[in-house]
């Protein structure tokens, strides 16, 4: 997600339709691992490092959840 961003912002990529035809995935596929970089960064850590509450489920992150770090924790069962 991180390398895809950086492709983006930096134009390497033009558009999300161009870097999904390079890296040969779909389009929708791509926006949802892209929104894994609006995760708070001590979530993205905690799953890193296999901390994460173990109802957490990896279609879990996939699917639409809060932008505000601090409702994300409660979204996704971290202490708060």
């Amino acid at each position: 997600a991180h390398e895809w961003n950086r492709m983006l912002e930096c134009g390497k990529a033009t558009s999300i339709a161009g870097l999904a035809e390079k890296e040969k995935i779909s389009q929708t596929y791509l926006a949802r691992v892209l929104r894994l970089n609006l995760l708070a960064p001590d979530i993205k850590e905690a799953i890193l490092d296999g901390h994460n509450p173990r109802n957490l489920r990896v279609a879990d992150i996939f699917k639409p959840f809060p932008l505000v770090w601090q409702e994300q924790r409660e979204w996704f069962g971290f202490p708060v």
